[in-house]
């Protein structure tokens, strides 16, 4: 009976996991309800003229060659090969959208240091991402998003997004807007003149950080 509702009623079957389930914090509702205030406080009292000015990016790894940790095989058998299953290489994909419904080109973050660990020009599809806006960085030892690939998105993706919006709308160019970001802590670094929020302060101060509680 309860093997009949899992299957056919809620449609679940067997399957690996996949990830731990995340911690959320007991206080997660107040957290979102400040973080909600805080945002809502900015839109009224800072002038936040439309929501395209509020720009909500997150991160997402990729494995280049996905796999499983399952595979069809006879029944019975007591060896069963996954093909791929041991390939690790991965990238981070920064996707953005506003309130208004805007979705910002993506950017790409990649492992090594070299030009030739980005895309090549001569891949499939290069031209499509180009026309779109799509960009490439270096992320730091590895594919995630580092300090200086975070500057290239707001100065590569950011920005020119914000200039086309100030133009479509005649706002001023250095009108206000909000960018929402997780507490991953390439953001939320302020010990160095050279982090992201310090940078991001001084080069744009009209942009405003703000940041969705740790673990909601």
């Amino acid at each position: 009976m309860v093997h009949d509702i899992l299957r056919v009623e809620l449609g679940w079957s067997m399957r690996a996991s996949t990830r731990a389930a995340q911690k959320i914090p007991d206080e997660w509702e107040a957290l979102c309800l400040a973080a909600h205030a805080r945002i809502t406080f900015d839109v009224r009292i800072k002038t936040i003229k439309h929501p395209c000015l509020l720009v909500n990016g997150d991160q997402g790894g990729f494995s280049l060659l996905p796999s499983g940790k399952k595979t069809w095989a006879e029944r019975g058998a007591k060896q069963i090969t996954v093909h791929g299953h041991d390939e690790k290489r991965q990238m981070t994909m920064l996707v953005a959208s506003s309130c208004s419904g805007e979705l910002l080109p993506f950017q790409t973050v990649w492992g090594g240091k070299r030009a030739d660990s980005l895309p090549s020009p001569a891949a499939d599809g290069w031209a499509e991402a180009e026309a779109l806006g799509f960009k490439h960085a270096h992320g730091d030892t590895r594919h995630w998003s580092s300090r200086q690939s975070m500057k290239e998105w707001v100065e590569d993706v950011v920005i020119p997004y914000h200039s086309r919006m100030c133009s479509k709308y005649n706002f001023a160019p250095e009108e206000r807007m909000i960018l929402l970001l997780d507490v991953w802590p390439v953001h939320i670094a302020k010990t160095l003149e050279e982090d992201f929020l310090p940078w991001l302060k001084a080069t744009y101060p009209w942009i405003l950080p703000r940041f969705i509680p740790g673990g909601c």
